[in-house]
């Protein structure tokens, strides 16, 4: 099961969201909190949400309940450390200097993805914990990503299909030059395609680097969610010489994954507040035609 609550950067980093993601866990430590909430749980943070896993054994009402009890001022001093630790290294990680370049490129502003500190106070920081750890902000799917309780709420409609010109840059991230795709995002459309390629690039290098290439590690790729656009990036000097029939054999299977399906439906409705239907999507991908497919491979 899963928990997904809505986030947001703030003062241009991720520092916050990603405290406050430690600081929920920690709160209360005791053993019986322990057993109830941590054991065999787990969470990440993303940009613009956060998530959590727990068994489906759990009570998730006892779970959310303690992730949105207020901060201590104790518990947030303690993970400021922990953070500082953690983040020592990931601030080289080639897909934390992307993030980091693209959204100086998008916004003219330096964005740190995962700084070791960051200069707001515990009073910010229980604001923060306040304004998004709340119902209205929360959503329960199960372990097939679908959508079992969401906030009540007023969705927008469904847009039509508007797939706007893409662009293209280069970008160099530590000996690396990747080729950067770019989307306007203005409707699931866009957040299908960019999903969809990079789950394919995925598997079509693991394809190539397992039955055709005598290589050590197979190519991989990203992709990035920003609020008003979307990204896609490979490695400048891979490209994938894949075969119509691949493409039609992985489109057919994309499909019947009703997991992949139902994670774009989530977050894109996590993101743009827009609910959507399986079908949306499936429409979306069935009308993918290889060579189209191909341009950024």
């Amino acid at each position: 099961m899963q928990i997904r609550v809505k986030t947001d950067i703030y003062k241009n980093n991720s520092y916050c969201s990603h405290l406050v993601e430690h600081c929920v866990f920690s709160s209360y430590p005791t053993i019986d909190n322990f057993f109830k909430i941590d054991i065999e749980s787990n969470w990440t943070n993303r940009l613009w949400y956060t998530k959590f896993y727990i068994p489906d054994y759990k009570d998730v009402q006892i779970f959310i309940h303690h992730i949105t009890t207020p901060l201590d001022t104790k518990i947030i001093s303690k993970e400021r450390r922990i953070i500082k630790e953690e983040t020592e290294d990931e601030q080289r990680i080639t897909w934390n200097i992307l993030i980091n370049k693209l959204w100086k490129t998008f916004y003219g502003k330096t964005f740190t993805r995962y700084p070791s500190s960051a200069k707001v106070t515990h009073q910010e920081i229980q604001n923060y914990h306040k304004s998004y750890y709340q119902s209205g902000n929360i959503r329960i799917l199960d372990d097939n990503f679908s959508i079992i309780s969401r906030p009540e709420r007023k969705f927008s409609q469904t847009k039509q299909e508007s797939l706007q010109q893409y662009s293209q840059i280069e970008l160099r991230a530590e000996w690396k030059k990747f080729q950067v795709y770019i989307l306007p995002y203005n409707s699931v459309y866009e957040y299908t395609l960019f999903y969809f390629l990079d789950w394919f690039y995925t598997k079509s290098s693991n394809y190539f680097y397992r039955y055709q290439w005598d290589a050590y590690f197979p190519p991989i790729c990203h992709f990035f969610e920003f609020p008003d656009r979307l990204a896609f990036i490979r490695r400048y000097d891979y490209s994938l010489n894949i075969s119509e029939e691949f493409f039609l054999k992985a489109k057919a299977y994309f499909i019947k994954n009703q997991i992949n399906i139902q994670e774009i439906i989530a977050v894109h409705e996590i993101l743009k507040l827009e609910q959507i239907s399986s079908n949306d999507v499936i429409h979306i991908i069935q009308n993918f035609n290889y060579q189209f497919i191909k341009k950024f491979l």
